[in-house]
C-alpha cells in the first residue's frame, strides 16, 4: 500500500515550535537546528514528524526515528520492508510511504521563472509539451524529481533519461506509476511509486504530530525500549 501524508506549517505550528522540536530525539534536533533560517528548520522538523507519525500508522514503535540510517547515495531509509520519502515546498511538507517498492515524492511551490534555462533537462517533445507555459513546466519537473528520488542514485540520474508518457515514468527498464493531486493551487505535487492499487492522500493536522497511546497520553522517546 502507498499512503502520503502532507502537512501546511501555520501560525499554531510556529508558536509551538519548540514544543514540537522536543518530540524528537536530541541527534535529530541537531539536524534540525544545523538550517540557520528558521523557516528551514520549520520544514526539516515537520519532515521527521511526518515520518514518524506515518510509520506509528504503520505498526513501528514511536522511537521508530532513532533507527533510520542513510545509503551510499545519502538516501534515508529504515529497512527493506517500507520505504519513505519526504519533500518540501513553502508552506507545505510532504511524506509519501510504501511497502510494495521504493518511493518518491516532490512538491513544488509554482513561482515564476526562466523556463529557458531548465530546458536543457528536458527531451524535445517534453519541451513541446512545456510550450513555455509555467503550469506544465512544473507538471513534468515534478514527475521527473519524484521518479529521480525513487530511484535514489541521486545527482547520478540525468533527468533527460527519465521519460514521463501518460502517467507512466520509465527510466531504463523501470516503470513507475506517477500520481498527481491538487494539494492547492499555486502548488504542484507528484508521486512515483510501484504499487498497483491506487495510493491515499492524507491531510494531517497540528494535534496529530503529537503521538499519543492508547490512553491518550503523550508518547515521549523515553517511555519505550527502542526497537
Amino acid at each position: 500500500m502507498t499512503k502520503v501524508y502532507y502537512f501546511k506549517i501555520n501560525e499554531d505550528f510556529k508558536k509551538s515550535y519548540k514544543f514540537y522540536l522536543n518530540e524528537i530525539p536530541f541527534k535529530l534536533r541537531k539536524e534540525v537546528l544545523k538550517f540557520r533560517n528558521i523557516s528551514d528548520q520549520h520544514r526539516c522538523l515537520v519532515g521527521k514528524l511526518l515520518v514518524r507519525f506515518a510509520m506509528f500508522r504503520e505498526g513501528y514503535c514511536h522511537n521508530v526515528l532513532l533507527n533510520y540510517k542513510r545509503d551510499f547515495h545519502n538516501r534515508p531509509y529504515l529497512n527493506k520492508k517500507i520505504d519513505f520519502n519526504i519533500s518540501h515546498s513553502g508552506e507545505y511538507i510532504v511524506c509519501g510511504i510504501s511497502n510494495n517498492g521504493l518511493i518518491g515524492v516532490d512538491i513544488e511551490r509554482m513561482e515564476s521563472i526562466e523556463i529557458e534555462s531548465f530546458l536543457y533537462l528536458f527531451n524535445k517533445s517534453e519541451i513541446k509539451i512545456i510550450n513555455n507555459q509555467l503550469d506544465m513546466f512544473y507538471f513534468l519537473w515534478t514527475q521527473k524529481e519524484a521518479l529521480s528520488k525513487a530511484i535514489g542514485k541521486g545527482l547520478l540520474v540525468d533527468l533527460k533519461d527519465i521519460l514521463i508518457e501518460y502517467g507512466v515514468g520509465s527510466y531504463g527498464s523501470d516503470f513507475w506509476n506517477l500520481k498527481s493531486i491538487n494539494i492547492e493551487d499555486n502548488y504542484m505535487f507528484h508521486l512515483a511509486y510501484k504499487d498497483n492499487s491506487e495510493p491515499e492522500f492524507h491531510k494531517i493536522l497540528n494535534s496529530d504530530l503529537f503521538l499519543k497511546d492508547l490512553t491518550g497520553q503523550p508518547l515521549k522517546f523515553s517511555s519505550f525500549k527502542n526497537i
